[in-house]
């Protein structure tokens, strides 16, 4: 509901769409076969390896560590295919802001970007939300544990619950 009420604070319509995995999908195809990428993509080992489903694991996982496409590339800058899974970060993120769309990483990297940028946002959520309770706190990714410390911040009435058989 906070994207749906503010997310044309990051230029999108609030008539977005959320995209699953075949959508997703769909569009990694379509940017794998644009010649930029084609050229990149030089031998079939390389064209095997850097398929969908590996690049939209490390899409994932940049999005859930909050790292823009040049932020992931410095991370991953010691692995080979390190300029072409960045170019395809990029030019997916570019499709999807151009289609008005989310995956279902965004429903997270989305509202934090909202709530970092917009303090009048952020003060009205963390005015709303005044107590918070977190469940299975050990399964916390950092864009979730970034979001609940900006909702928690003025107020400072958190409550986390986690297995420490689960935790490392």
């Amino acid at each position: 509901k906070i994207l749906r009420y503010n997310i044309n604070l990051l230029g999108y319509t609030k008539s977005f769409t959320i995209y699953g995995d075949s959508e997703q999908n769909s569009v990694l195809k379509k940017i794998l076969d644009k010649d930029n990428i084609k050229e990149m993509l030089t031998n079939k080992q390389l064209q095997e390896e850097m398929n969908p489903k590996t690049l939209s694991w490390h899409i994932s996982n940049a999005k859930n560590n909050l790292m823009s496409p040049s932020e992931y590339s410095r991370y991953i800058r010691d692995e080979k295919k390190c300029k072409i899974i960045t170019t395809v970060y990029r030019e997916y993120e570019n499709t999807l802001f151009n289609s008005n769309a989310l995956d279902f990483d965004d429903l997270l990297v989305k509202t934090y970007e909202l709530l970092k940028k917009f303090p009048e946002t952020l003060e009205y959520y963390q005015n709303k939300f005044k107590y918070i309770h977190v469940d299975e706190f050990q399964d916390t990714n950092v864009v979730q544990y970034n979001i609940i410390k900006l909702l928690a911040g003025y107020h400072k009435n958190i409550f986390v619950v986690g297995d420490e058989d689960q935790c490392i």
